[in-house]
């Protein structure tokens, strides 16, 4: 598992067989991101809110780390306890 993702280098297809190599992405530094309104008004280690939940799983289905399914799944559920 790559925090940071993957980036594809090749693909290449033969008889019977399909190779694709990728490359781990390093993690995306945090740290030199502006915080948001909402975050800096937020203790640390308090519940994050639905607002950053709902964008934190729509940055892992953007970047193919959950399936379509999955996204909805867990979408339904963040609203659901608003």
């Amino acid at each position: 598992m790559c925090p940071g993702g993957y980036a594809t280098l090749s693909e290449d297809a033969g008889f019977n067989r399909k190779e694709v190599r990728v490359r781990c992405l390093p993690p995306k530094d945090t740290a030199d991101q502006a915080p948001s309104a909402l975050s800096s008004t937020t203790a640390p280690g308090a519940p994050k809110s639905a607002e950053s939940r709902l964008r934190d799983l729509q940055s892992l289905f953007d970047k193919g780390l959950i399936t379509e399914q999955e996204y909805e799944t867990r979408r339904h559920s963040i609203i659901g306890a608003l």
